[in-house]
């Protein structure tokens, strides 16, 4: 542009001081000092690109805003400066040009709830990584923090981390229009027939915190495979024995047993026919602390 009004570089920079030579900006004015000369070249050039679609940037947008929601490739610094230094506000920017297609915008993922592993509906998609047990969901809004969706969950931070651990600890991993873990259930388990976890499963249990869950054996069970996630403080889940279904009838006492471990059942499961299970510390218990009598264990079997 210099060249064309008689002028040198040093002399058009004084006079614009606001110009990045040797890049100005199309469709500007600039202020030149001399008279046009036209410069004649033997050169075929192709004719200029025409852009066919503006877009309106706002005076927050960056180039990596404005340009991939439009569905181009981000420019390279020659088209908007290093750092998108050079993109001005409240104007019009190229966002597509004759022949150009768009890459197609992946489809949402289906959010109809799908069983997990311990038999809990959860809602797709889900954050990557997402722990077993989660038996409650929070929506993740695009901008939202891990320290905003625990608190809508009413969970901790420290909490929400350890259940969706690919979050990181900066939360840099939070994936937004997805599924994150705000509730665990205490602890899962299968009632299985034999006494080593093999065998048919009776009973799929999912215990929530509090009074726990009475559990009918039927005669059925001889191991509780116990799942390894939970929040049973110091992992210990307490099983006790009832003679009758429903948890009635003679009680036997308690058992103890471990998150991610396989519990081998007092008598082999013949001996009762229903068990109640919570997360409890066995020193903590009545029959520890000589509070509460139990039946002696029965002669034979009641079934």
């Amino acid at each position: 542009m210099a060249a064309t009004w008689g002028l040198d570089v040093a002399t058009f920079q004084s006079l614009n001081p606001k110009a990045k030579c040797p890049e100005v900006i199309g469709g500007e004015e600039y202020c030149v000092v001399g008279t046009k000369t036209t410069v004649t070249s033997e050169l075929t050039t192709a004719p200029a690109t025409t852009s066919t679609k503006p877009a309106t940037t706002m005076t927050t947008e960056t180039t990596t805003t404005t340009v991939p929601g439009n569905g181009i490739a981000t420019p390279s610094p020659r088209q908007t400066g290093s750092g998108c230094s050079g993109l001005w506000a409240d104007t019009y920017a190229c966002v597509s040009v004759i022949g150009y297609v768009p890459k197609p915008k992946p489809k949402p993922t289906s959010t109809k709830p799908t069983p997990t592993g311990n038999g809990i509906l959860a809602p797709l998609p889900t954050q990557p990584g997402m722990t077993d047990g989660c038996n409650k969901s929070q929506f993740v809004n695009p901008g939202d923090t891990c320290a905003g969706v625990a608190s809508r969950g009413d969970v901790s931070l420290s909490g929400f981390l350890r259940w969706n651990p690919k979050v990181g600890g900066t939360c840099s991993g939070l994936w937004a229009n997805s599924y994150a873990c705000v509730g665990m259930v205490a602890f899962s388990l299968k009632s299985r027939y034999r006494t080593d976890c093999s065998g048919d499963v009776h009973n799929a249990v999912n215990v929530d915190g509090g009074d726990g869950q009475c559990v009918n054996t039927d005669f059925s069970v001889g191991s509780l495979e116990i799942a390894s996630a939970g929040l049973c403080p110091d992992s210990e889940v307490q099983v006790s024995h009832w003679e009758q279904p429903s948890c009635q009838g003679k009680w036997y006492g308690y058992g103890y047993a471990k998150r991610g471990e396989c519990r081998h059942l007092w008598t082999d499961g013949w001996k009762f026919k229903a068990i109640h299970l919570r997360c409890a510390k066995s020193q903590d218990d009545c029959v520890n602390q000589s509070q509460c009598p139990y039946e002696p264990e029965p002669s034979q079997g009641v079934c």
